[in-house]
């Protein structure tokens, strides 16, 4: 059993893998059995993370009436980013285990013609139930519905964004991948493949950017033109289904002359095609430029002029910066390829790789902001949702990337003119930081509530706050990046300003806070210099009043003294003279007492 963990729990709750029937850097295969004791058998098709199904294609095939016998019937799929799928079983295997059973053994002509009339027939019956174009697929990808006759059903619903790069596939790619071109011949190109392998138990031998294709020993006159045809480097000329069935019957459809070109040398190394030497000068982009300064340019154009004959690269993009014409050239002939400048991939991807990075990125990404490069990077082919399927005409990202950030760094420039007399001028390194921070503010907009969250702790730091919160300048660009809109340039300028200028800013703050300091221990050293005089003139004050006290201390007793006994004699003299009035009044009430008494007695005799 194969836990549960290895599928979405979505799909982990409604079946039960049984064991991983493929495994590849697209997606994970998984015969499963349905909960609840259904014991029929399907196929759970999991993409991996970053990859998904073609939504509209899916809704194709789910919407389909009748049964037919070249799809394979698709049970349930991920509605919301499409990572997942639930197809029926075919136990029979695929076409990559017909092939294996025949390469077992001698060539069986009559089998191998029936292979390649399934196939065919598989491609044409997609094409026409479908009114979709098969595309580049594997071996794998064709699953045996039944064997007599040979009847093959497309089991892959491949991810856009595989095939977005010829080599996402173990066989030889299409050769127009390498442009950045997608459609149905890929498909038969793929069946040449096939054939290729039914004779010879191999793919055929063919590196991007080749003349033709090397078929190696095939001792089947039969099968050239075939094989001639089906691998066809331009797929304007290369067989389709017509061809194909003409062939099944005894015909020789024609087969269109390979065109070969005066190969041109570059460091060492001959070319034989425009896509070779694209792919020779984007891999030693120093070579590329010494070759390009060194006479390169006019032997480029005179070959492309006398011997290609080819219009698609504008010859005026020469007279530019040699790396800026290795971009162009490449995105000309190498459209399907990753581009690349000076050595560097400046994809969406690459470019937010190196914004990311230290300052070797930091200065990358500069430099290809300034020499234009991304005009020529969004030529290439790419895998975004945003951008048509995919295809060649204009990444998305890489467009809003070229128009957005020199305008956000105008109004950053804006920002450090007008505090030019304060924070100086900034220094090459840190305007390439800001740069890249405004490249990744526009690859990703989350980018913004991360920097947002970087300020906010900052301004929770004590030391921090205490000194640089004492900059007007820079609270107000902080102030700006933390309340504005994200999307906007304005915001997006405030949050590279505040990067760029937070090292100035902490050091006015700290200087700032220096000078308050030193403004505190002055005040602080005059208030001590006040205390002290005061406490000077008091101490001068005590002393002469002590000396008075010690010059008149004997006048003062005897004064006192003399004062004490005079209140003393007068308070005596009105205490006796109190306690004879005392005296007379008690006398008094005495004798009426006795009066009384003497009364009272006589009346009660």
């Amino acid at each position: 059993m194969i836990p549960r963990a290895s599928v979405p729990w979505t799909l982990g709750g409604r079946y039960a893998p049984e064991r991983l029937l493929l495994q590849n850097d697209e997606c994970d295969l998984y015969l499963a059995y349905p909960h609840g004791g259904d014991s029929t058998a399907v196929t759970l098709r999991i993409y991996r993370p970053g990859l998904n199904a073609d939504p509209a294609l899916l809704e194709r095939v789910a919407g389909l009436i009748t049964a037919e016998p070249y799809t394979t019937r698709l049970i349930d799929y991920d509605r919301s980013k499409a990572t997942w799928l639930v197809q029926e079983f075919l136990p029979l295997g695929s076409l990559r285990d017909l092939l294996n059973f025949m390469n077992r053994g001698p060539f069986h002509e009559e089998r191998s013609c029936e292979v390649v009339a399934a196939v065919t027939r598989c491609l044409d019956g997609w094409q026409k139930a479908l009114g979709h174009e098969v595309g580049d697929f594997g071996p794998e990808d064709l699953l045996v519905r039944q064997t007599e006759p040979l009847v093959l059903a497309l089991g892959h619903h491949r991810a856009a964004q595989w095939a977005a790069l010829p080599g996402g596939s173990p066989w030889p790619a299409p050769p127009e991948t390498l442009e950045g071109v997608r459609g149905a011949p890929a498909a038969w190109w793929t069946l040449g493949v096939v054939a290729h392998e039914l004779l010879t138990g191999r793919p055929p031998v063919f590196e991007p950017g080749d003349a033709d294709v090397e078929l190696g020993a095939v001792d089947r006159e039969r099968w050239e033109p075939l094989l001639a045809g089906l691998l066809a480097v331009d797929p304007a000329t290369r067989w389709g289904a017509a061809e194909v069935r003409s062939w099944l019957a005894g015909a020789e459809p024609p087969v269109a002359a390979v065109r070969r070109y005066a190969p041109v040398e570059f460091a060492g190394r001959h070319h034989a095609t425009p896509a070779a030497l694209a792919i020779d000068l984007t891999a030693r982009p120093g070579a590329a430029e010494t070759w390009l300064r060194d006479g390169g340019r006019n032997r480029l154009v005179a070959w492309l002029d006398r011997e290609v004959r080819d219009e698609r690269f504008d010859r005026e993009w020469l007279d530019k910066a040699e790396p800026v014409a290795v971009a162009a050239f490449a995105a000309a002939f190498t459209a399907g390829l990753r581009p690349r400048y000076r050595g560097m991939a400046i994809d969406a991807e690459g470019l937010l790789d190196l914004a990311r990075g230290g300052s070797s990125g930091h200065h990358a990404v500069a430099d290809a902001m300034a020499a234009g490069a991304l005009a020529h990077a969004a030529r290439h082919r790419c895998s975004h949702p945003e951008c048509p399927e995919g295809t060649a005409g204009g990444c998305a990202r890489l467009l809003a990337v070229e128009a957005e950030v020199p305008v956000v760094m105008a109004e950053v420039r804006a920002v450090l003119d007008r505090l030019y007399d304060i924070v100086g001028p900034v220094s090459a390194g840190t305007w390439e930081r800001g740069v890249a921070a405004a490249v990744e503010l526009c690859l990703v907009p989350q980018a913004a509530r991360a920097q947002r969250w970087r300020l906010r702790a900052e301004s929770l730091h004590p030391l921090r706050r205490a000194a640089i919160g004492r900059v007007t300048w820079w609270a107000e660009q902080r102030r700006k990046a933390l309340k504005g809109n994200a999307g906007e340039v304005e915001t997006r300028a405030a949050i590279v300003s505040v990067l760029l200028l937070t090292s100035s800013a902490d050091e006015a703050g700290r200087q700032l806070a220096e000078e308050s300091r030193e403004e505190f221990r002055r005040r602080r050293q005059e208030l001590t210099d006040q205390g002290r005089s005061v406490l000077v003139r008091a101490g001068g004050a005590a002393e002469s009043l002590w000396f008075e006290l010690r010059l008149r201390y004997p006048a003062i007793r005897s004064a006192v003294t003399r004062a004490l006994v005079e209140r003393s004699e007068s308070g005596l003299s009105r205490g006796q003279a109190s306690w004879r009035r005392a005296r007379v009044r008690w006398q008094g009430r005495y004798g009426r007492w006795r009066l009384d008494r003497a009364e009272r007695r006589r009346v009660g005799r």
